[in-house]
């Protein structure tokens, strides 16, 4: 996996946890969410997580 290897960008992790959640795999778009917060300590990552895990 890219992640793992460390070869991927915060904005690729962002676009996957958007790609996520319009296939509705809100479990995998949090999971993107999680991996991007840990990377940038975005605050608006933590507040989206929390509005998916609300939401679904």
């Amino acid at each position: 996996m890219l992640y793992e290897s460390g070869r991927y960008t915060p904005a690729m992790l962002l676009k996957m946890a958007y790609i996520q959640e319009g296939l509705g795999r809100i479990s995998q778009s949090i999971y993107y969410l999680q991996l991007y917060y840990k990377a940038t300590n975005d605050e608006q990552a933590l507040s989206k997580i929390e509005e998916l895990a609300t939401k679904h």
